[in-house]
């Protein structure tokens, strides 16, 4: 189904709208629980992070319509209900970053210039929200 985007001309109730292609995009190892999908402003590469009842959480990108394990995400929310269940992402406007949420908390995960993100996911994450925070499920950075 073509997704509409459209950017505003100035004018009041004139919007210019162009179509956008959609694609289906499939895990290489077999199906996964995913909340959170982030598209890399610096390159355009599409992340997709799964939410992980144990463990680390694993990110995958798009490389085609296929979906390839490129790194994970250990966060370290021991004693809480839901741990390591990432349900929101959001990568930062210039490219140095990543935020995201688990239903408890919100983390940023920095990214030197020039380090690729493979590397980055290997880092620990820092807090960015409060714990203790109920339950949600987006986090967006604008």
């Amino acid at each position: 189904m073509p997704v509409l985007g459209g950017t505003g001309s100035g004018g009041i109730g004139e919007v210019a709208h162009e179509i956008l292609t959609s694609t289906t995009l499939r895990y290489d190892d077999g199906p996964h629980d995913a909340e959170a999908v982030v598209v890399d402003p610096t390159d355009g590469s599409v992340f997709v992070i799964n939410k992980e009842a144990r463990g680390p959480s694993k990110v995958f990108v798009a490389d085609g319509e296929t979906l390839r394990i490129v790194g994970s995400i250990t966060l370290d929310e021991g004693g809480f209900l839901l741990p390591n269940r990432i349900t929101g992402a959001d990568a930062l406007a210039d490219g140095s970053g990543l935020v995201f949420r688990t239903y408890q908390s919100g983390y940023l995960l920095r990214r030197a210039k020039g380090e690729a993100w493979r590397s980055a996911f290997g880092a620990k994450p820092e807090a960015s929200l409060s714990r203790r925070r109920f339950k949600g499920n987006q986090y967006v950075h604008v």
